[in-house]
């Protein structure tokens, strides 16, 4: 299959990075279809959908006009059958948790096309760990995307084809990303890995007692010129999603604060609070206050 020949792109997932990346396709010409099992995530998908539009358009990322006409090309599905006809990729975002992927993969193996391209946005897992439960291993691989027009990580499986990678470059390269093709496995990719310690180190560093939330944000913010810090990046996140990682990678041995991480998180998670997709985390969304005047002079 050429990328002149993909149209139609499935995700499965609607929370914050199904939303984004169903937007993202959208907004490059992709008609696109999100399935959830959650009829409250569907629900909430047009707020999420608007509210990385409307960061996009501030940051000049894209034209408010160009925002509305893409969403005329999304639209949702709760009959995974119906999510997976003619579908030409199918980008898998649900969260990170094996079982739940392997669940997802079976199911839409037996529903896609046979041309259909599988991908994982997976944060941490191995392509190798979530392969086993495809048919299709030629045509699977590690698709994970980070901020809009920045970098798109490819990693491969043990079967992945050359085919199979080229043609996840070009797609990746029609949204105006950068594709970064791993040269072996790793959990979080490049950036991801780095990324991951960041945020340990600031739960840690509240966890602790040693700074408030804001005040670690803040510190960030200042010193990097960054419109966030980690407690906002975590928000994106999602805090069910980095709960889930935590506990993945103390699972593996990798070392960490995983289980202090954890417990700060649990009261959140509890809430419901887990970030942009559920309109509060660490902070209250569409308006956080790290986005406001002053914030960053704020004692």
């Amino acid at each position: 299959m050429d990328i002149s020949e993909v149209k139609r792109i499935a995700v499965i997932g609607a929370g914050t990075m199904g939303s984004r990346i169903s937007l993202a396709c959208a907004l490059h010409g992709y008609d696109v279809i999100v399935h959830d099992i959650s009829d409250d995530a569907l629900r909430g998908l047009e707020f999420r959908l608007q509210f990385f539009g409307y960061n996009w358009v501030q940051a000049g990322l894209t034209e408010q006009e160009a925002v509305e006409k893409s969403l005329s090309r999304i639209r949702t599905a709760s009959d995974p059958a119906d999510a997976a006809a003619d579908a030409d990729i199918l980008i898998e975002a649900v969260s990170e948790k094996l079982d739940v992927k392997h669940k997802v993969f079976r199911q839409f193996d037996k529903l896609c096309p046979q041309r259909t391209i599988f991908v994982s946005n997976t944060s941490s897992l191995l392509t190798s760990e979530m392969e086993t439960s495809l048919k299709r291993k030629d045509r699977f691989a590690a698709l994970h995307f980070h901020r809009y027009k920045t970098v798109v990580d490819i990693m491969r499986g043990t079967k992945t084809s050359d085919d199979s990678v080229e043609l996840l470059k070009q797609f990746s390269r029609s949204m105006d990303e950068l594709p970064i093709v791993m040269k072996k496995e790793h959990p979080g990719f490049l950036h991801n890995w780095m990324f991951i310690s960041w945020l340990e180190a600031g739960i840690w560093l509240a966890a602790g007692g040693y700074g408030a939330i804001e005040d670690i944000d803040r510190s960030w913010m200042k010193v990097h010129n960054m419109p966030y810090g980690p407690f906002g990046a975590l928000d994106f996140v999602g805090l069910d999603v980095a709960s889930d990682i935590g506990t993945g990678l103390e699972g593996k041995g990798h070392p960490g604060h995983w289980r202090e991480i954890r417990e700060f998180l649990k009261p959140y998670i509890e809430k419901g609070y887990l970030g942009v997709k559920t309109g509060r985390g660490f902070y209250t969304y569409p308006e956080p206050a790290y986005a406001q005047p002053g914030f960053l002079e704020e004692e």
